[in-house]
């Protein structure tokens, strides 16, 4: 197996503690260590051979710094556009006709993703076109000077400062259909490069540990996606040098990280260790994981029998009768067994519950991003696994930068949850304050609340209609149960479905009583409307009640289940336009 390792500056930096004897060596001598590269042979207790031949490469200069870095603060000169791009001002980001729609927005009926080719950190071939046999003859340099193309009428020039042989993240990608292995989409490039600062690559995946929750992340990585010149998209953020904190630290031997490696080919080799722990596939696997653990299963060795064994077992049958043995199980038993498939599957596939956030009436058709098939094909033998729903909390770390839309979203909310509505009312600063002491809200909350969005909620009429409600009920959470087949388009796969049931959860901002004995829901939203929508009150329902419709049927479901009666009105209040609008579509209060 040949390959090209590269010897990453943290990865010789974050090696566990060493002894105190250890010793510590420069970037050039770290160098010169590597010049042979790693090249062994290593023989595991059952004789099974794996072959190492590396040629190892030290990124880096003559010094191993400490960097603290922080975005650039790069922006899209929206007067370079070409036509039918669009870009977004917060971070460097241009996109014509999103490829990744291709292979998202394509009927799954008999298709499938496919990862054309993949990589991660290995060298690609810059003049090879990956996608030929599928219709693209881009290559990756035609790709890369398109992409530098645009760069440049930004005033970007980014030579140097990426690694592009060595991407963080390879795929040529496209759907195909599974049956007929006929590309059912057109393939493109999708790319995610290593950012460099002085000739290390910053490894963005540790970054990510420190990164606070939500979007955007502001890691240093270049993601490009190309299918040809009308269909492109670039996302960029930079970094720059903030602070010099060391200009040049000790590192441990190369030989260090060879050792450590050496102990993951060791517990790789090992059947148990290294393939049943972590599939977890069976009773068997789980069995013999448990038997490695104690020692008792050390020499354990498995093998599963397929068709192909069963001439074997045949013959040694035959031979058996013959002597008058006991024969067990009969070949055509065996072959029963090993073509046995159980017959509810897909019912064993299906999330154990779903959150209304994340809802919609096709989730159970929705590939997720590691490729996994729809639910009608959950009643196939290749079936993996369905999409999950979940949702992040809110919890920025201090010091952050601006919060993002989530963020403000998330923090709005548990203001609206947990305030004194009197106290608010009068003073929503010295309100804020006050929950903020108590523990309620963050001390992030002081930035991320608009704290004049929320004097208006106070000021509006919505909520002098709340404040002279009979009944209110604020943030209710939820679990009820939904037929499962409310959540597919395919019909054979709804009717498959029969009668289960899936459990589905939310909360509900708000519902009241007011003084007519009117039921009204209301859902609280931070959107963001375009100066056009905050002016024309009936494009701002139209809006918001299109992105949120299906979601508020799934509180009405709720409250229905909850009360035993049906909200006679539906409202969005948005904090931005300052008011409550009803759904402009619905021909009902409801």
């Amino acid at each position: 197996m040949k390959k090209q390792f590269a010897a990453l500056l943290a990865a010789l930096s974050l090696l566990p503690t060493l002894a105190l004897a250890q010793e510590y060596y420069t970037l050039p001598e770290i160098r010169e260590q590597a010049k042979d590269g790693w090249h062994e042979t290593y023989t595991d207790r059952y004789g099974r051979e794996t072959v190492v031949d590396i040629d190892v490469e030290v990124y880096g200069e003559e010094t191993a710094p400490i960097i603290k870095i922080t975005d650039a603060g790069y922006r899209v000169d929206q007067s370079a556009l070409w036509s039918g791009e669009k870009a977004e001002s917060s971070r460097f980001f241009i996109e014509k006709n999103y490829p990744y729609l291709t292979v998202e927005n394509v009927k799954r009926k008999g298709g499938r993703r496919t990862h054309f080719f993949h990589t991660f950190g290995e060298a690609v071939d810059l003049d090879r076109m990956y996608g030929a046999e599928l219709g693209n003859d881009l290559t990756v340099r035609e790709m890369y000077e398109f992409m530098a193309a645009i760069l440049e009428r930004n005033g970007l020039n980014l030579n140097g400062d990426f690694e592009y042989a060595h991407p963080m993240e390879f795929d040529m990608m496209c759907n195909i259909n599974q049956t007929t292995m006929q590309p059912v989409t057109p393939p493109f490039y999708y790319i995610r490069l290593w950012a460099k600062m002085n000739g290390l690559p910053i490894m963005t995946h540790a970054m990510r540990s420190f990164n606070k929750v939500g979007w955007p992340m502001y890691v240093p990585d270049f993601t490009l996606m190309m299918m040809n010149e009308e269909s492109y998209s670039i996302l960029l953020v930079t970094m720059k040098e903030a602070e010099r904190v060391a200009e040049d630290i000790p590192l441990c031997p190369l030989q260090t990280v060879i050792e450590n490696l050496e102990k993951e080919i060791a517990f790789a080799a090992d059947p148990v260790a290294g393939f049943f722990a972590p599939a977890g596939n069976s009773y068997l696997s789980w069995i013999l994981t448990a038997l490695e653990a104690d020692g008792t299963g050390t020499h354990t060795e498995l093998h599963y029998l397929t068709d192909s064994d069963i001439p074997e077992i045949e013959a040694q049958t035959q031979e058996e009768t013959a002597a008058g043995e006991s024969t067990g199980l009969s070949t055509e038993d065996l072959r029963e067994r090993l073509h046995f498939r159980y017959p509810y599957e897909y019912l064993s596939k299906l999330p154990a519950k779903l959150s209304v956030s994340r809802l919609t009436p096709q989730i159970l058709d929705v590939f997720d991003t590691d490729g996994a098939p729809s639910p009608a094909e959950l009643l196939s033998p290749d079936a993996e696994q369905l999409l999950r729903s979940f949702d992040r909390p809110f919890a920025p770390e201090p010091g952050d930068n601006a919060p993002t839309a989530a963020e403000r979203g998330t923090a709005t909310h548990e203001f609206l949850q947990f305030c004194d509505l009197a106290r608010a009312r009068a003073d929503v600063n010295a309100e804020l304050e006050r929950l903020i002491a108590l523990g309620f809200l963050p001390e992030t909350a002081r930035v991320a609340v608009r704290k004049d969005e929320l004097a208006a909620f106070f000021e509006s009429g919505f909520y002098n209609r709340l404040a002279g409600a009979r009944n209110v009920w604020r943030e209710t959470r939820f679990n009820i149960f939904l037929p499962a087949r409310e959540f597919t388009a395919d019909a054979a796969f709804a009717a498959a479905l029969g009668e289960e049931k899936l459990l589905v959860q939310g909360v509900i901002d708000l519902f009241f009583e007011d003084t007519d004995g009117k039921l009204i829901l209301c859902d609280y939203k931070t959107d963001r409307l375009s100066p056009y929508e905050l002016t024309h009150p009936a494009a701002a329902a139209k809006t918001l009640f299109d992105r949120h419709r299906q979601q508020l049927s799934y509180y009405r479901k709720a409250i229905l289940q909850i009360t035993g009666r049906a909200p006679d009105k539906i409202l969005i209040y948005s904090l931005p336009a300052g008011t409550a609008f009803a759904d402009p579509d619905s021909k009902t209060e409801v």
